[in-house]
């Protein structure tokens, strides 16, 4: 093994390792976030939200990435694929949904607004955003686990 594979092995190693931990730490925050809006508390539960949102978006970035510069992506059994891109793509729609549901509050939307709609049904939107996110997450943290 060169020097080049050894830093290739490397980085994929780490890959994997981040991957679980990021799966993890989203869905502890995931879930403390959803408790501060339980209990009304708005201020910490947009400090989770606007964290959970921006690590999102840098982990898709990276995981983009991966298919910029194959080398670096992990190793998936033949035939498996689907399963590993399906909880990444999944994971797309809640932290689109998130983001438009910060920038709705952030702006304080009016109902005649396009992103008054998110402002008007913010919970329920909540409610269905968190479900995928979580199962997306989940699914990732299982691919990571399980396959590769």
């Amino acid at each position: 093994m060169n020097q080049h594979q050894e830093v290739v092995a490397l980085i994929r190693g780490f890959s994997i390792g981040t991957t679980t931990v990021w799966a993890l730490l989203a869905l502890l925050l995931l879930w403390l976030a959803w408790r501060a809006a339980r209990r009304c508390d708005i201020r910490i539960h947009k400090r989770y939200m606007v964290i959970i949102v921006a690590l999102a978006w840098v982990s898709l970035e990276l995981w983009l990435m991966s298919f910029r510069y194959p080398q670096l992506a992990p190793l998936v059994p033949e035939g498996m694929e689907i399963w590993v891109l399906l909880p990444n793509l999944l994971i797309i729609i809640p932290l689109v949904g998130a983001t438009l549901l910060l920038l709705a509050r952030w702006r304080r939307s009016g109902p005649t607004e396009l992103l008054g709609h998110f402002n008007i049904h913010h919970r329920t939107y909540g409610k269905v955003f968190i479900l995928v996110w979580c199962v997306g997450y989940l699914g990732g943290l299982l691919n990571t686990l399980l396959i590769i």
